[in-house]
């Protein structure tokens, strides 16, 4: 399993930011994964907010999911708090999640 690391910036002030995408290329084959995984992020609210777009993607798999988890502890997915299926069109949109207390936590997506 390769993990990749999200870099984020505040988009609430400054209307900017930046996305990451894992792209398929050789040598990975059917059945190989991926993970995005953000840095610690120091809970200030407990809402996280972000940003997506599934554009296109029953060309990859039929009815693709795109899950979000959220962790106290670095490399272990532990609760998964969204989730989207299938095609969501061209546009990026936007996804808000409630989140229990905890001091910090990590973002990380299949």
């Amino acid at each position: 399993m390769n993990i990749y690391y999200w870099f984020f910036e505040k988009l609430c002030f400054f209307k900017t930011g930046k996305y990451t995408c894992i792209e398929k290329s050789t040598p990975m084959k059917l059945g190989d994964k991926a993970w995005l995984m953000s840095t610690m992020i120091k809970l200030v609210a407990k809402c996280l907010t972000f940003w997506y777009n599934m554009y296109n993607v029953q060309h990859v798999r039929r009815n693709r999911r795109q899950p979000v988890y959220v962790s106290e502890h670095e490399y272990v997915p532990e609760s998964k708090v969204w989730q989207m299926i299938g095609n969501q069109g061209p546009d990026w949109r936007q996804a808000r999640v409630t989140l229990d207390s905890c001091s910090g936590f990590y973002v990380s997506s299949l």
